[in-house]
């Protein structure tokens, strides 16, 4: 003797009537199905059965508040575009003078800049490095050097 779908029990009418009007009201499963005195999965299983649709307009029983247009959380894509539009400032770099040195003739004070050539016939730059200790080039070429955004990592001299 096998179950058949009519042999399991009916829920009562005032049960039914209770779960529809807090379903359509727009209460949370949960809640609803503690109303009714059954599992949240139970409860869930007889509004699809029914095909019950809850209605969109309503919260925990009360009319949803329409949030203003301005305070509505943007998507990832409209943050990016909003970043983009923003003038970026612009970073005005000095036209730099370059004494061409070779790599013989530099010293703990020269800039280490390198203008031309190529493996042992490069040459750098060789102006007086700035003041700050760990730098290896002149206060212009350090602005070249150094990205915005990332601060520079000190080298302790050997």
């Amino acid at each position: 003797m096998g179950l058949t779908r009519t042999s399991f029990p009916a829920w009562p009418d005032d049960r039914l009537i209770l779960a529809e009007h807090l379903w359509k009201s727009g209460f949370k499963a949960r809640y609803c199905a503690e109303q009714c005195g059954v599992s949240r999965n139970a409860f869930l299983g007889m509004v699809h059965r029914r095909k019950w649709k809850q209605n969109p307009d309503m919260i925990d029983g009360e009319r949803r508040q329409e949030r203003p247009q301005e305070s509505r959380v943007r998507t990832r894509r409209q943050r990016m575009l909003a970043a983009k539009a923003k003038p970026r400032p612009v970073r005005v770099i000095p036209e730099v003078k370059i004494g061409k040195i070779t790599l013989m003739e530099l010293d703990f004070d020269t800039c280490r800049w390198p203008v031309s050539g190529d493996g042992a016939a490069t040459l750098f730059c060789g102006r007086t490095r700035a003041t700050r200790e760990g730098a290896v080039y002149c206060p212009e070429h350090h602005l070249l050097a150094i990205r915005p955004g990332n601060p520079p990592k000190l080298r302790v001299p050997a």
